[in-house]
């Protein structure tokens, strides 16, 4: 599916991962290889930094929480090579452009501390206005949930919109910021069929987005 998606991106300036390169779905040395291969910018997700780290790394505050007072048996399922280990230390956690005078930030989830370990968290309704404010963005693009979804915040009215299919040209409106969850190729939670795979397009000159939901 990877491979399927690369293509129909072949005519975009630029793409960007939003991280968990490494899992159990598939081969995570050949994932790895083709995106360093495409010149992909890829930020860390938790499943990166588990592999990096040897260690469990939260995937929400509460889970932050509960292992901070117990053990971590962490073990790994993923074997990976030095080559692709070095791609992943070489990706950011977060990064930060400049399109069409907007801030858009590229970020795997909404970061916090607990006893100095990092971990990750869920962008929702209810803390999605603590991410654009603590990250100073007007747009942001998360992973984490594979889930896809168009957060709009409004002042303090925050919409959600959950992704089934495919939507065109939507527009970044100027006075709203926006978080944007593209959802998965790899791995999707929410969409129904094996052969699926959801993306985002951004226009950096006409501030549009496109959603695109592909199914095998």
């Amino acid at each position: 599916m990877l491979d399927v998606v690369l293509d129909k991106l072949a005519g975009c300036c630029e793409i960007i991962n939003l991280g968990d390169s490494v899992g159990t779905c598939g081969d995570s040395n050949q994932v790895i290889a083709r995106l360093e291969a495409c010149c992909i910018r890829t930020v860390l997700g938790n499943h990166d930094l588990e592999i990096l780290e040897n260690r469990t790394v939260a995937a929400d505050r509460t889970m932050a929480e509960q292992l901070a007072d117990g053990h971590d048996a962490f073990e790994s399922e993923v074997d990976l090579t030095a080559r692709s280990r070095d791609y992943l230390q070489r990706s950011e956690h977060a990064f930060q452009n400049i399109y069409s005078g907007r801030r858009v930030t590229f970020q795997h989830a909404l970061l916090g501390y607990l006893d100095g370990q990092l971990y990750f968290d869920y962008v929702t309704r209810l803390n999605a206005q603590t991410l654009i404010t603590e990250i100073n963005t007007d747009i942001a693009f998360v992973g984490h949930s594979h889930v896809p979804v168009i957060m709009e915040l409004n002042d303090d009215d925050v919409k959600a919109f959950r992704i089934t299919d495919t939507v065109v040209d939507l527009p970044f409106h100027r006075r709203r910021r926006y978080v944007v969850n593209p959802g998965s190729i790899g791995a999707p939670r929410s969409l129904r069929g094996q052969d699926v795979a959801s993306y985002a397009i951004m226009d950096t000159e006409r501030m549009t987005l496109t959603i695109e939901v592909h199914r095998g």
